[in-house]
């Protein structure tokens, strides 16, 4: 990775609620279902409930092209509220909930969008329900 790359997304980090291109291998899946791919695009997330991280990192969930809805995966296609690229998400793609991972920034490749904020508030929702298991009420956190 080039210095004036690593410069710059040390200055401007991946944010919560934009899709990012990362390579595949990066990432943990379930391995039994798990496609393998150069890479992969995810969705930035932040939450104190998942604990602090090193300040070269970020929180993540994986975005697959082909999945099913269920509550821990959500369409996202129709979803965006702006695109950065010319890659635009396939009409199938979900992202999966039960996967939130730290991910270094230097891996982050390109920004390829930004979701729209409701559905990022969703998405927080669902995780500290079903994945986390606190209640959004709860201030102790």
């Amino acid at each position: 990775m080039s210095d004036l790359r690593e410069g710059l997304l040390e200055c401007f980090p991946p944010l919560p609620r934009e899709i990012w291109w990362v390579p595949d291998n990066k990432l943990e899946f379930d391995e039994k279902d798990r496609e393998f791919k150069e890479k992969r695009l995810v969705l930035v997330f932040s939450h104190a409930l998942l604990g602090s991280l090193p300040k070269d990192s970020v929180y993540v969930v994986p975005i697959s092209k082909s999945g099913y809805s269920d509550r821990l995966s959500r369409p996202i296609a129709k979803e965006v509220e702006k695109y950065y690229s010319s890659v635009q998400l396939n009409k199938k793609s979900f992202v999966f909930l039960n996967h939130p991972q730290p991910v270094c920034i230097k891996y982050f490749k390109e920004k390829i969008c930004l979701v729209k904020i409701d559905f990022y508030q969703s998405i927080l929702f669902d995780l500290e329900l079903e994945i986390l298991r606190k209640p959004t009420y709860d201030l102790s956190v």
